[in-house]
């Protein structure tokens, strides 16, 4: 009887022993865990005012060319809701004289080609033209394969006016100065 109860009390020593060993476990794994969503709630914080404070706008569109993603520099730009342009085609903004090359370059970045920095002109929601330049590259899932295309636009206005001016400053230069050689 006492050799029944010494191993009944060893293997209750034991038993709590794997108890309190595998208490241990999940309190380490539990901490862990939550370092782990810590850490990645503080990351998509820090990401997340970055892309919203960006003075380019950042676009997300999905292999069937509909916009899934705008950030608020988008509404600064072009004066449209990103609401009432989420789920849009993306050549809705565009000027139309830029929609079949743009539709090429996208149709392009979904097979994997590389597209160079190019510019368009977008409507501004009081119909005027807005110069931007587009950097966009494939959205890639974690296997690789391309689900969209992300990137970047930058309104160029202040450029191209620059641009002009500037033309129109060596023209006038020009003129003067054939006019003082006659």
């Amino acid at each position: 009887m006492i050799l029944i109860i010494g191993s009944i009390l060893a293997w209750n020593r034991s038993l709590k022993k794997k108890v309190d060993n595998s208490t241990e476990q999940l309190r380490n794994e539990l901490s862990d865990r939550k370092f782990a969503e810590k850490a990645l709630q503080e990351s998509e914080e820090k990401y997340r005012g970055l892309v919203e404070t960006l003075t380019d706008f950042i676009f997300i569109i999905d292999p069937d060319g509909l916009i899934r993603y705008l950030n608020p520099e988008f509404e600064k730009i072009t004066g449209y809701a990103v609401r009432d342009i989420f789920g849009h085609p993306f050549t809705e903004m565009l000027a139309p004289e830029y929609i079949k090359a743009t539709v090429e370059h996208f149709r392009r970045g979904l097979s994997g080609v590389r597209a160079p920095i190019y510019e368009v002109e977008l409507f501004h929601k009081n119909g005027k033209k807005i110069p931007i330049e587009v950097n966009a590259t494939s959205l890639l899932d974690p296997n690789g394969k391309v689900i969209g295309r992300i990137g970047v636009c930058r309104d160029i206005s202040e450029r191209k006016r620059s641009e002009t001016a500037l033309m129109e400053s060596y023209e006038t230069l020009r003129i003067e100065t054939l006019r003082s050689l006659h």
